[in-house]
C-alpha cells in the first residue's frame, strides 16, 4: 500500500520533469541524459504498481489469465529497465565529470550525437544481458481439478527451477556485480573526483579574491 502511493507520485514528477526539460530551446546532453533517465524511471515505477503492489492489493488478480500473460513479459521487461535506469544514471554521472573535470575536452566529447549513442549501445547491451530473464518463465495450460476447468499460468522454467549453475552465476553474480557493484564503484569514484575538483575550484577562487583584495587595500 506505500509503494503504491510514492510509485504514483514519482510517475507524476517524472512526467512533470519531461515537460519541463522539453521546454529547453538548447539541447544539452544533460537534458537528453535526464529525459532518458526520466523515461526510465517512469517505467520503473510503473512495473513496481503492476506487478508488485496491485498484486498485494488485489490479491484475485494473480489468477486473471490476461495478468499471468501481462506478468510473463512484465517480468523480465522490469529488470531490463532497472539496469537502464542505474546505468543513464552512470552516463549522467560520466558526462558531469567531463564536463567538470576535463572542460576542455568536453566540447568534443560530451555532444548530442555521441550522447544519443552512447544511450543506443547501453539500450542494446542491456537487452542482450537480460535476454536470459525473459527465458525464466513460460505460459502452461493445466486442468485444475478444484475449479473444474483449464488455468492458464506463467510458470518458472527449468532455467530456474533446477539449473543451479544458472542462478548463482547469472541471477546472482552477474546480476550483482552488473546492477550494483560496478555501478556503485563507478559512481563513488566519479563523484568524489568531482567532489574534489569544486574544492579545489572553490580554494582558488577563494585565495585569488583575497589576494585581490590585499593588492587593493595596499
Amino acid at each position: 500500500w506505500l509503494a503504491f502511493p510514492l510509485s504514483i507520485l514519482g510517475v507524476v514528477g517524472n512526467i512533470l520533469a519531461l515537460v519541463v526539460l522539453g521546454m529547453h530551446k538548447q539541447k544539452l546532453t544533460t537534458t537528453v541524459l535526464l529525459q532518458a533517465l526520466a523515461v526510465a524511471d517512469t517505467f520503473v515505477l510503473l512495473s513496481t504498481i503492476t506487478i508488485r503492489s496491485s498484486r498485494y492489493i488485489n490479491m484475485r488478480i494473480q489468477h486473471d489469465v490476461t495478468w499471468q500473460y501481462y506478468f510473463r513479459w512484465a517480468y523480465p521487461f522490469t529488470y531490463f529497465v532497472r539496469l537502464m535506469d542505474t546505468w543513464l544514471t552512470v552516463l549522467l554521472t560520466v558526462d558531469r565529470y567531463i564536463a567538470v573535470c576535463h572542460p576542455l575536452r568536453a566540447t568534443r566529447l560530451c555532444t548530442r550525437s555521441r550522447t544519443y549513442i552512447l544511450i543506443g549501445i547501453s539500450l542494446a547491451l542491456g537487452l542482450v544481458f537480460c535476454v536470459p530473464r525473459f527465458l525464466e518463465f513460460e505460459m502452461k495450460t493445466v486442468y485444475d481439478v478444484r475449479r473444474g476447468r483449464n488455468v492458464t499460468y506463467a510458470a518458472p522454467t527449468q532455467l530456474i527451477q533446477s539449473n543451479q549453475v544458472y542462478t548463482f552465476v547469472y541471477r546472482i553474480g552477474l546480476f550483482f556485480v552488473i546492477m550494483y557493484l560496478v555501478p556503485m564503484l563507478t559512481l563513488i569514484i566519479l563523484n568524489g573526483k568531482l567532489l574534489f575538483t569544486l574544492r579545489d575550484a572553490h580554494a582558488q577562487r577563494s585565495s585569488l579574491s583575497s589576494h585581490n583584495n590585499t593588492q587593493r587595500s595596499n
